[in-house]
């Protein structure tokens, strides 16, 4: 994703508000979640990949979301809409030389995602006598970037082939809610164009 934008997690339950959590990792993995931005670092190559970068993406890109996955983990499997999602990249399943880190750092938030969806799917499955329905899902929206009005008019030159509206982005969000629990869970659901 482009420099600057916001990294998106996103914990969605309609039937009940998410209020700020009151213990201190918790408040901090919820200020996180909406204040990171950005996150975009890329090299010429494996052999100048720094520390620093991945140090920022790792913290950014994958604790953030472990940490606030964890703090609402219960309260969307309690839910019942319980819809957990996370913007990654195209180039966590095609990564460069160049962008190693950044595509290390977005597929290791992918595999957590994932590992959330199992969870949801062991959690709510009853057992062979008294099957449930899934009710909470985790997926993966896959842009290549993100774009907006704002964007285009700063820079009416470009085209931003394959880029992802950010519009469209909100859309894909609220038609989480359309679909079942078990059609959604576990989805890489593309969006880049």
């Amino acid at each position: 994703m482009s420099p600057g934008w916001p990294a998106t997690l996103a914990c969605w339950t309609p039937s009940a508000s998410l209020p700020k959590p009151s213990t201190e990792p918790a408040a901090a993995a919820w200020t996180a979640s909406s204040t990171w931005s950005g996150g975009w670092r890329s090299a010429t190559g494996i052999e100048d990949q720094s520390d620093e970068d991945w140090d920022a993406l790792e913290a950014g890109a994958i604790t953030t979301l472990r940490n606030v996955s964890r703090v609402f983990y219960g309260q969307l499997a309690a839910s019942p809409q319980g819809r957990f999602a996370m913007v990654s990249s195209t180039t966590a399943a095609a990564p460069t030389a160049a962008a190693a880190s950044y595509a290390a750092a977005k597929a290791a938030a992918e595999a957590w995602t994932l590992a959330m969806a199992d969870g949801f799917r062991r959690d709510q499955a009853g057992n062979a006598g008294d099957p449930a329905e899934l009710h909470s899902a985790a997926v993966v929206f896959v842009v290549k970037s993100l774009v907006d009005q704002s964007m285009r008019q700063a820079h009416p030159e470009r085209k931003f082939p394959g880029y992802t509206d950010v519009e469209e982005l909100g859309a894909a969000a609220v038609r989480l809610f359309e679909e079942p629990a078990a059609t959604l869970n576990g989805q890489r659901i593309l969006l880049a164009k």
